[in-house]
């Protein structure tokens, strides 16, 4: 018996339950994934489309130059983009996980809280990486922090009912159908 009560108050376990539960929950709603991709991957990354989009244009207009070329000649403004991405929309998502978490959840807001450290330490080191030219490892940094930044709002709006694409019952309320008959017989009530 102390072993079964030791699980179910190891708020490790909890929380690792309540990641996994939130991380395949939506993962079948469409609604869900419109979401993710439209807000998150293209309007949130309205910055480092528009860098890469630069980069393009001038390619074209070089000769000499191919898009591979020029994103390398002078990457800083693309890697600050990217940079500038993750830590704000992790950030965004982390508060509203922290201000939208129950009480009885306090294990996922103190996770909360040690993930929105750790986003802003990456940050820091990625913006020390891009300042100080070590491009390469910039990048991998700032790939690394924009996955996590995807999967944090991933969770952060799991239980969210406007994303959901499951129908709610709008017989609940009344109890069922309101034309099936009665399950008991009208004399058994008694007023």
């Amino acid at each position: 018996m102390a072993s079964k009560e030791s699980k179910e108050n190891n708020s490790f376990l909890l929380l690792g339950k309540e990641l996994a539960a939130r991380l395949t929950g939506n993962a079948r709603d469409v609604s869900y994934w419109v979401y993710i991709l439209l807000t998150v991957l293209i309007f949130s990354g309205m910055g480092i489309w528009f860098e890469l989009f630069s980069i393009w244009i001038l390619s074209l207009n070089s000769e000499n130059n191919s898009f591979n070329d020029m994103i390398f000649a002078d990457p800083i403004n693309l890697l600050i983009a990217f940079t500038t991405f993750f830590p704000a929309v992790s950030g965004a998502s982390l508060s509203q996980l922290i201000i939208g978490i129950k009480d009885d959840k306090k294990y996922l807001r103190s996770a909360s809280f040690f993930m929105l450290f750790i986003i802003f330490i990456l940050c820091l080191v990625a913006f020390t990486l891009v300042k100080t030219n070590h491009f390469s490892s910039a990048l991998v940094l700032n790939a690394i922090g924009c996955l996590c930044a995807v999967i944090i709002v991933w969770i952060a709006n799991a239980d969210s009912d406007q994303l959901s694409d499951k129908t709610n019952n709008a017989d609940a309320s009344v109890g069922g159908d309101v034309d099936a008959p009665l399950s008991s017989r009208s004399t058994d009530i008694k007023v």
